[in-house]
């Protein structure tokens, strides 16, 4: 059964099914994707226990998270993209992330599916403000980001190793 979370002129936003994974194990793979992004290991069970997991408490509990990004025209998992539940400086944040297959990208998808999170979150949630937190050399990311309405800290942070840029979109009084 497919929950579908949004769809766009050419992508349908689905949460995620035990059998995508080896679909992820293509897209966390494909070209420079994971030079940014925390890896899958190589223990097939181990990842397939983690989707079970998420699939069952991030939607269950939250009602978000990251959701599959489908080509509308074959069915076709290209990415993900979706929200969280974080912390920065110590307070709760909704935080959003995307990642779209290498072969893929740079044909509008990643802008396309974070327009509709953004969508989402607006009519799902009472967040006021949301975060996107981008490797420093990731500038597509940061571009994308820019694209889509947020606005870039000042700030460079650190996690998972990584040094990240913060960006924000404040939600406006009209909604």
């Amino acid at each position: 059964m497919m929950n579908i979370i949004a769809q766009t002129k050419r992508l349908i936003l689905r949460q995620f099914e035990i059998g995508d994974l080896d679909d992820l194990y293509r897209i966390y793979c494909s070209g420079d994707v994971r030079r940014f992004i925390e890896p899958m290991t190589d223990d097939y069970e181990a990842e397939k226990e983690k989707l079970a997991s998420y699939i069952y408490y991030m939607y269950g509990f939250y009602g978000f998270g990251l959701f599959a990004v489908c080509k509308k025209d074959s069915g076709k998992l290209i990415g993900r993209c979706g929200v969280w539940m974080t912390e920065l400086d110590g307070e709760p944040e909704m935080e959003i992330g995307y990642m779209i297959e290498s072969d893929e990208q740079r044909k509008g998808y990643g802008l396309e599916s974070v327009m509709a999170v953004i969508d989402f979150v607006r009519e799902e949630t009472d967040a006021k403000r949301l975060i996107a937190r981008i490797h420093k050399d990731n500038q597509a990311s940061q571009a994308l980001a820019l694209k889509a309405g947020f606005i870039k800290g000042d700030t460079l942070s650190s996690e998972h190793q990584m040094d990240l840029y913060t960006y924000e979109l404040i939600r406006s009084n009209d909604g």
